[in-house]
């Protein structure tokens, strides 16, 4: 340390003139400090720094001092140590215990030493070199370790002076102690934070710091990361902090996989869940040696049609999962109505059927499309027929140009019922009327009878049921399509009450019944059940003038007037305009189960296709005055497309979705107009 020495007059009682003369002596001395320039400091007699100047360290032994006497040099000490008994030895009056004592303190005993010899003596104590004083750091700093204290530092000087922190501060544990003290947690990121902040305490000879780190946790993260390798972690070791560690996704978390390797265990988790709802399950807390295996999940696949019917063939890289509605609107849309179409998946030697006209309502019905798969589009060469009954497998099938029933028995994997105990029959609309084709079945499938396999038309529908004398058989449009025992009270009501009620889209008023000799006639019964119910019942009094044979066959039509109701709502999907009256907004709403939560009721969607063939659509708020009604209260057209999104939707991205129906030409394909 280095310091200034000033010089101050004293004089001894002894006369009068001796005080003048005295006086002057001192005067003189002060006005030329002031006033001369001071010639340059070297080695313990250079100019203090700030810190030595403001010393406030208690003396100690093996500091050195510099004690001047003002007019009396004989007194003066330049370089007086401190020694192990923590005194200095003044010239003339000897020892002077300073050890413990600020600098303010030892200068007043050293002047009241000089006191004893002298008239109010002029003494200045300087601090010519100070014993080092040391503080601890132990832990998380670049050079561990003992420093010397400099004057006036804090904490976070001296973990500047050790070449500052190796770890986040977040991931240790700080604490602080005196010498003679006891332990108390530091507050790091206050500290590190402000130099100015409470935390930041002022260091003494002594105090130790120690910066404990949490224990780490090496994981590897590899793979569709910004910086993939290997991220240590200490006190926050869950997966979303290797990720972010590792630079974080470059992709959305919807479309990324992640699988979890430790050891021999592989566990697949959902970045999707971890990012947007993080807990214990998908935000996993990671071990040490773990590897985190991220993957943007990207589908390459094609689109090939040989009849043109999608407007952009070829190969394409998709994120996330796909389906193949999604692949088709990629390649630009059909140039056909879905229904005119067959769709389907090439997978290896497989090719798997897709039923798109429902995957636009239905998303869980299309097909998640994997790497390599081709999407094949090809014209509807043959009819689409409805298969039912006891076949092994009923349903909807397209069947081949040409087809005849054999096509669509050996699609539907034949009879499950003996062929000789059963009835097999044809329906097909003819001329705006149902006709009804009775086929033997032992002659069918014997070939005994070439006759009998006769050529299907689009539409038709091919029913198998059991030859029960005492029996009817329901089939169509009702909840449980089936054979029931006939009962003395039965009339066509309480046999499709029996078989749970007409669906929500029969056709009431067009209900065939089939003979066992062929002939049919067609009934008239919606004015007989009331199906605005949960359940639907008979309406007493009212006549329905048919009466049920047994064997007959009752058949339940669909109604093809139907609209769309999709997205936001709890049953997605068609529902029928009335036979007798008219479906509104809020009347297909409610079919569909109401808006599910975050439904943008302001922003319903209307689609409604033109004479022109083209699509109008409209977005409108359901309770919004238009024409002097309410919209909810406006009635649907048949072939309308009621649009309801969810969250908060920007006008481009509905955009999008409804540009989407347009290009599937989602109304014609429903409704065939």
């Amino acid at each position: 340390m280095q310091a200034v020495q000033k010089q101050f007059s004293f004089q001894a009682r002894r006369s009068f003139s001796s005080c003048v003369v005295a006086a002057f002596v001192a005067i003189v001395p002060a006005i030329q400090a002031q006033t001369a320039p001071s010639p340059p400091q070297t080695g313990a007699a250079r100019a203090p720094s700030a810190a030595q100047s403001s010393f406030d360290f208690p003396l100690e032994p093996g500091d050195v001092l510099a004690v001047a006497v003002a007019n009396h040099p004989e007194m003066n000490g330049s370089a007086l140590t401190i020694n192990e008994a923590g005194k200095i030895t003044l010239p003339v009056v000897g020892n002077v215990l300073v050890s413990g004592k600020s600098m303010a303190q030892a200068q007043k005993l050293i002047t009241a030493a000089y006191a004893t010899q002298l008239r109010q003596p002029q003494v200045s104590v300087t601090l010519v070199r100070s014993k080092p004083r040391q503080v601890t750091l132990v832990g998380a700093v670049s050079k561990p370790g003992p420093l010397d204290l400099v004057n006036g530092w804090r904490i976070g000087d001296a973990i500047d002076a050790a070449g500052g922190l190796t770890v986040p501060v977040e991931d240790i544990v700080a604490t602080f102690k005196r010498r003679q003290g006891t332990p108390q947690r530091l507050d790091l990121a206050k500290i590190i934070a402000s130099a100015q902040s409470a935390a930041n305490l002022r260091l003494q000879k002594g105090d130790t710091i120690i910066l404990k780190p949490f224990p780490s946790r090496l994981v590897t993260v590899m793979g569709d990361v910004k910086t993939p390798g290997l991220v240590t972690l200490r006190r926050q070791t869950r997966l979303l902090n290797a990720i972010l560690a590792a630079g974080g996704l470059p992709q959305k978390p919807e479309t990324t996989e992640i699988t979890l390797v430790r050891g021999n265990q592989r566990t697949s988790i959902s970045a999707a869940d971890a990012f947007n709802n993080p807990n214990e399950k998908s935000n996993v807390e990671l071990k040490n040696g773990d590897l985190l295996n991220v993957k943007a999940i990207r589908t390459m696949i094609s689109v090939v049609s040989f009849h043109d019917l999608v407007k952009g063939q070829g190969s394409y890289t998709l994120e996330g999962k796909t389906g193949t509605l999604r692949a088709l609107l990629e390649a630009g849309g059909l140039t056909a109505p879905p229904d005119q179409v067959v769709v389907s998946i090439r997978r290896g030697a497989e090719e798997i059927p897709v039923n798109i006209e429902k995957a636009t309502y239905d998303p869980a019905s299309d097909l998640e499309l994997k790497n390599g798969d081709i999407v094949l589009v090809s014209p509807l060469e043959g009819p689409k027929v409805k298969i039912a009954g006891t076949f092994a497998r009923p349903g909807e099938v397209n069947l081949k140009k040409e087809a005849t029933l054999l096509d669509a028995y050996f699609k539907a994997g034949g009879l499950t019922s003996k062929p000789d105990e059963t009835r097999l029959n044809i329906l097909r609309q003819s001329n705006g009327r149902q006709v009804v084709l009775n086929i033997d079945p032992v002659a069918l499938i014997g070939l005994r009878d070439l006759g009998q396999n006769v050529s299907l038309q689009d539409g038709d529908l091919v029913m198998a049921n059991p030859q029960a004398a005492s029996a009817v058989f329901v089939s169509g449009e009702v909840e449980k399509p089936g054979e029931y025992q006939m009962r003395e009270e039965d009339g066509i009501v309480e046999v499709l009450l029996r078989a749970g009620g007409p669906s929500r889209t029969a056709a009431l008023k067009q209900v065939n019944v089939v003979r066992r000799d062929g002939t049919s006639v067609v009934v008239d019964v919606s004015r007989a059940l009331k199906t605005d119910l949960a359940q639907a019942e008979k309406i007493e009094g009212v006549r329905v003038p048919v009466e049920l044979q047994e064997g007959d066959l009752v058949i339940v039509p669909r109604n093809p007037n139907r609209v769309l109701v999709m997205n936001a709502v709890a049953k997605p999907g068609y529902y029928p305009i009335p036979e007798n009256g008219t479906l509104t907004v809020g009347d297909a709403l409610l079919m569909a189960g109401g808006a599910v939560g975050g439904a943008k009721l302001q922003e319903v969607a209307i689609l409604r296709r033109t004479s022109d063939g083209g699509v109008n659509k409209r977005i409108v708020p359901v309770n919004q005055i238009a024409q002097g009604k309410f919209t909810i209260d406006e009635p649907l057209s048949n072939g309308d497309v009621v649009y309801v999104p969810q969250g908060k939707v920007q006008q481009s991205k509905l955009n999008s979705v409804l540009s989407g129906l347009s290009i599937l030409q989602v109304g014609r394909s429903i409704f065939g107009f």
